[in-house]
């Protein structure tokens, strides 16, 4: 029991760390210019960072990040401070568990039915 279900959870815990990765990249990278925007302080020298924070464009820049933020929870019309935290999904996508439990099924020799009564148990048992 233990090795099916320790091998059912570590392909599991996998598929959903790339669905997050997949995630944070779709966010991130291709469908804001968050990155853009946090990266453009950094390139500062720490000298001109606090003469930066304090200038009309420094404004200018957390609105725009304001705006990005509130574009991606989809608050376009919100008034009042958007929350900075943004909330992604890491479950995988769907037929991944019976995906998994055929490669088990495969390798181990039990039926595909077997694998998810063992896998179950595993998690019942508290070791995920």
């Amino acid at each position: 029991m233990f090795e099916v279900g320790s091998a059912c959870e570590a392909l599991w815990r996998e598929e959903q760390k790339q669905a997050i990765d997949a995630k944070k990249d779709q966010l991130f990278n291709k469908a804001s210019e968050l990155r853009h925007l946090w990266q453009r302080p950094r390139l500062l020298p720490l000298s001109e960072r606090k003469q930066r924070r304090q200038s009309e464009d420094a404004q200018n820049h957390t609105d725009d990040i304001e705006e990005e933020l509130a574009f991606l929870k989809g608050n376009h019309n919100s008034d009042g401070p958007i929350s900075r935290l943004v909330t992604l999904s890491a479950k995988p996508p769907r037929g991944t568990e019976k995906k998994i439990k055929n490669q088990i099924a495969n390798v181990s020799g039990f039926k595909p039915k077997q694998v998810e009564y063992l896998w179950r148990a595993f998690r019942k048992q508290g070791f995920d």
